[in-house]
């Protein structure tokens, strides 16, 4: 699982760098827009179940990681999945306010 946040991490920064950038190469900008909303969801989601997992501990369920390592790293990765969904969110509407002054 670690390995699977971990390429969504650098499938998101990836994302986010290619849409800050003027343009991103011959690559449509759904592409990026897609695979940044998508490593944002998986980090969040994936984060936040495991971090309430690691902390009520339903059934005898013990973290394969530290306690204290185990919700450090579901909290970066909810932090992370928040800040790659505000970063899209602030490029997007920046990018349809340009095209759109540029066409009236």
């Amino acid at each position: 699982m670690n390995g699977n946040a971990g390429l969504w991490a650098l499938i998101g920064g990836w994302s986010v760098w290619a849409l800050d950038r003027r343009r991103p190469g011959r690559l449509p900008r759904w592409v990026p827009l897609t695979l940044a909303f998508a490593a944002s969801g998986s980090l969040f989601a994936w984060g936040g179940w495991k971090l309430s997992m690691t902390i009520i501990r339903p059934a005898g369920y013990v973290a394969v990681e530290y306690p204290a390592v185990a919700v450090a790293q579901h909290t970066l990765s909810i932090v992370a999945g928040l800040a790659l969904l505000a970063t899209v969110l602030s490029v997007v509407p920046a990018r349809r306010q340009v095209a759109v002054g540029r066409y009236t």
